[in-house]
């Protein structure tokens, strides 16, 4: 018989932390539309925790929660467009929305895993360059 929970001879720990998955499942249900998850932790009896995860506006609902831990938006309207594309037999989401921070905040995304710097980021400024250069 299989147990559910980590083999402590493998892990170091086989302690969850709830917010650490709470933010994870939060992040794929923004990724996944058609996504609905739910967390429930009944490690303390009689002080459970829950949490429902279900973005059907993807992206677009993803930058207006990143917006409400930052300063208020410039524009409260979000630039958002899907495309799919039988050669990279996938889908690409983007959205995106101007705010008073003089700070970048960029989130990419291959495979629903986040990406840190790389190509994905690179094409994307790129692309939002020449697109400004075009309109200016």
């Amino acid at each position: 018989m299989s147990s559910s929970w980590p083999d402590t001879d493998i892990f170091e720990t086989a302690e969850f932390s709830f917010d650490a998955l709470a933010e994870r499942f939060r992040e794929l249900a923004f990724l996944n539309r058609a996504l609905d998850i739910s967390l429930i932790d009944r490690r303390q009896p009689g002080e459970s925790r829950s949490a429902r995860f279900r973005f059907p506006g993807g992206a677009r609902d993803f930058v207006a929660f990143l917006d409400t831990e930052t300063a208020a938006p410039v524009l409260t309207e979000t630039i958002a467009f899907e495309l799919e594309d039988p050669r990279m037999a996938g889908t690409v989401e983007v959205a995106l929305r101007w705010c008073g921070s003089h700070e970048e905040r960029l989130r990419s995304f291959a495979n629903s895993r986040p990406t840190i710097g790389g190509t994905h980021e690179l094409g994307f400024r790129d692309g939002v360059v020449a697109a400004q250069c075009v309109r200016a």
